[in-house]
This record gives C-alpha cells, structure tokens and sequence, in this order.
C-alpha cells in the first residue's frame, strides 16, 4: 500500500503506507491486477474483509466501501 487517505475507510481501521495486503474477502492478493478485479466486483456500502500484513505481522480487518 503506497497511501492512505486521512479519514477514509482503511485509515480508519488502522491500514498504513508499506502495509501489504494479503488477500480480499478470502481472496489471495498477487498483484494489482487481481485486486483490481476483486474490487471491481464490490459495491458501494458492502463490507469486505481484508488480510494485511503490518511490519510483517499479519492481521485482519473489516472495511465498508465508499
């Protein structure tokens, strides 16, 4: 992850810049373009569960899309 937004979603569950993220919904993450796709399949307003891995700790956290 290059960015957070200040106040979005992800900063709000604690996502940072140089977190990695692992896997979308139970989805495993490969590249950009696989998680482009997972999204792309989302809505507005659905709650997804994202896998990260925080200064190598891995973690789970739910966020709702905007």
């Amino acid at each position: 992850i290059l960015e957070v937004i200040e106040d979005s979603p992800a900063h709000g569950v604690g996502i940072v810049a140089g977190d990695i993220l692992l896997s979308y919904n139970g989805e495993e993450i490969y590249d950009f373009k696989s998680f482009r796709k997972l999204l792309y399949n989302s809505q507005i307003h659905d709650t997804v569960t994202l896998e990260i891995s925080h200064q190598g700790v891995s973690k789970v956290v739910e966020v709702v899309l905007e």
